[in-house]
C-alpha cells in the first residue's frame, strides 16, 4: 500500500472497519492481536500499549470519527514502532503520513488508533487498538 492510498484509507470513515487482529512477526516479540492502549495527560500525550507488541503506526483523529490531527508509519512497513509515541513527535524509522500536525485542544475529544501490517509490505493493516481521550 502506498502512503498516498494510506493517507487516503486514514482520511476515510473505513479505517474503523479494520478487524482487531494481526499475525505475530519476527520484529514484535509479543503477540498483537489487541491491544490495551494508555495515554499520559496533556495536549503532548504519550501514547503505549499492552502487550508491549511493535506497531506498523498509529492515527489520532477528532472523535466522531472526524478528520485525523497527527499520524506516523513506518518507514519500511514492517511493524518497528515501540510504545511510547509521543504526539508530534515521530518515532525512529517513522514519518508523517497525513501531512498534518495539528496541536490538539484542552477539553476536546480525540481517538488514537494503533494498527499494524500483516504479511509485511504489501499486506492488510489491521487496527490492534483503539481508544479516546481527552487531553
Amino acid at each position: 500500500m502506498s502512503r498516498h492510498s494510506f493517507s487516503a484509507a486514514l482520511g476515510s470513515s473505513s479505517v474503523l472497519a479494520f478487524t482487531l487482529a494481526c499475525g505475530d512477526h519476527a520484529l514484535s516479540p509479543a503477540p498483537c492481536s489487541q491491544v490495551a492502549v494508555s495515554i499520559t495527560a496533556g495536549l503532548q500525550p504519550a501514547f503505549s500499549w499492552d502487550p508491549a507488541c511493535r506497531i506498523e503506526g498509529l492515527s489520532v483523529r477528532l472523535s466522531g470519527p472526524g478528520p485525523i490531527v497527527w499520524s506516523t508509519m513506518s518507514y519500511r512497513l514492517s511493524n518497528t514502532i515501540a510504545a511510547p509515541v509521543t504526539y508530534g513527535v515521530f518515532p525512529e524509522g517513522a514519518a508523517q503520513t497525513a501531512n498534518i500536525l495539528l496541536p490538539l485542544v484542552a477539553g476536546t475529544r480525540y481517538q488514537v488508533m494503533l494498527f499494524r501490517l500483516d504479511d509485511g509490505p504489501g499486506g492488510s493493516l489491521r487496527s490492534v487498538g483503539v481508544t479516546t481521550f481527552v487531553p
